[in-house]
């Protein structure tokens, strides 16, 4: 069953919807659309031929492993929350190039990696990926981002972040990588001195010299919030080895 609300199209959750109706083809000014729990919704095809004004689709908790053409011919497009959904596979093909995406959520999904789609979003300002398979992050899964300020990378079996991740993301103001393998903060952060949220929380951190020293280098932001503690020590706080250790860290022990 569908609810119009003005230009809102919304679902009631857990109906045995199987496809969109074509008759939403004919509205020329609705702006959101929202489907949560659908066992059945079949979005493949041709599903969003003809749909040309939509701004925010939330397409939450369904059964197919595949990004759907949402794009097709909407390219008005700005926030996208695909959350809950079984996704393996995020086709860079989708993407138009004139793109106005500014916000996605791929959280609960089966992604093994950043999707190659994600670099063709040069509006992207906020990435959040929750309880995913990601094992890692390379230098090519952020290029030419200018405009991301938002990353959340968490509930992952994480265990490398390459150092060139971060080059074009200029803009970076938070980075969220808690509940991860990562054992160390990411070296990708030097020259990010925006960031003013580091979370590194629930991670097997080891705070020494040799694994964090470099940050005495690091020019942050002057409100910096820094979250995780240091498996290796007893009762530290990253934040509090990062303020009172690290100072008096030797100079051998930082590597450029």
């Amino acid at each position: 069953m569908f609810i119009i609300i003005r230009y809102t199209i919304l679902n009631e959750p857990n109906c045995e919807i199987q496809s969109l109706p074509l008759s939403i083809r004919s509205l020329r000014a609705f702006d959101v659309l929202s489907l949560d729990s659908n066992p059945n919704l079949n979005l493949t095809g041709d599903a969003f031929v003809g749909i040309q004004s939509l701004v925010q689709i939330y397409i939450r908790n369904q059964n197919f492993d595949t990004f759907p053409d949402i794009f097709h011919d909407a390219l008005t497009v700005r926030d996208v929350d695909m959350s809950g959904t079984p996704i393996t596979r995020f086709d860079a093909s989708l993407i138009p190039e004139n793109n106005k995406l500014r916000t996605i959520s791929l959280s609960d999904t089966l992604l093994t990696e950043i999707p190659s789609a994600i670099v063709k979003m040069k509006q992207l300002q906020n990435l959040i990926i929750r309880n995913s398979s990601i094992t890692s992050v390379s230098r090519s899964d952020f290029k030419g981002l200018r405009k991301l300020n938002f990353i959340a990378i968490q509930d992952a079996p994480l265990t490398s972040f390459s150092d060139d991740a971060l080059n074009d993301t200029r803009s970076l103001q938070s980075l969220l990588l808690s509940n991860t393998n990562l054992t160390t903060i990411p070296r990708a952060i030097i020259g990010h001195s925006r960031i003013n949220q580091l979370d590194m929380g629930d991670n097997p951190l080891v705070c020494t010299c040799s694994t964090l020293g470099w940050m005495k280098r690091w020019e942050h932001h002057s409100f910096l919030v820094l979250t995780g503690d240091c498996a290796n020590l007893h009762n530290v706080t990253l934040n509090t080895y990062y303020s009172e250790n690290v100072p008096k860290c030797p100079e051998e022990s930082i590597i450029s």
